[in-house]
C-alpha cells in the first residue's frame, strides 16, 4: 500500500505522488500514483456549448484542473471517484467551487471517472472550477487517504 508520504507537502505542477486512496462509507482502499498536471483557463462558451450555465457566469472565470491517475496497487477500484477529491485554491487563500455538471460533459475539459479502475490502468481527468474575476489559482490539492487533513498540494506557476 502506498504512503501518503507528500501529505502536506507543496509539489510542482506535473510531479506526481503516491497516495493512499480511500472512499468513505465502503471503506475501499487502494493506492494511486496522482499527478496535477495542468490548469488552464476555460471560457464560458465552452460550458455553454455543454449546456453548462454556472448562475455566477459574470462574476466567475472558469479554470480546468487536469489530474492523472494510476492505479499502483494490488487490485481494482469499482467505481471509484477518483476526480471528486480534487481541489482549486486561489490567491487569496480560498477553495474555489467546483462545478458539478452531473451527467454533462464540457468536451474541452472531459472528467468522467472510470467505472472500473484496473491495476496498471492509467487515466486522465478534468474537473472545472469557477474562480472569483480577477483572483488567480494558487494551489491544486488533492486529499484522500488516511490524511485528509494535510493534502497534498501542487503549486500553480504563471
Amino acid at each position: 500500500m502506498a504512503a501518503d508520504s507528500d501529505g502536506g507537502k507543496t509539489l510542482r505542477l506535473g510531479e506526481p505522488t503516491s497516495v493512499t486512496y480511500k472512499r468513505g462509507s465502503d471503506h475501499m482502499r487502494g493506492a494511486l500514483r496522482v499527478t496535477a498536471a495542468s490548469v488552464r483557463k476555460g471560457t464560458h462558451a465552452e460550458l455553454r456549448a455543454a449546456d453548462v450555465e454556472p448562475s455566477d457566469i459574470r462574476t466567475t472565470q472558469p479554470y480546468y484542473v487536469t489530474m492523472t491517475f494510476e492505479n499502483t496497487g494490488e487490485s481494482s477500484l469499482h467505481y471509484p471517484f477518483l476526480n471528486t477529491p480534487t481541489g482549486l485554491e486561489d490567491t487569496n487563500g480560498v477553495d474555489d467551487q467546483p462545478l458539478i455538471t452531473g451527467d454533462t460533459e464540457v468536451t474541452a475539459c472531459p472528467g468522467k471517472d472510470p467505472d472500473d479502475f484496473a491495476v496498471g490502468a492509467k487515466v486522465s481527468l478534468c474537473k472545472v472550477f469557477l474562480v472569483p474575476n480577477g483572483i488567480r489559482p494558487s494551489m491544486v490539492t488533492y486529499s484522500t487517504g488516511d490524511d485528509t487533513k494535510r493534502p497534498v498540494s501542487w503549486r500553480v506557476t504563471r
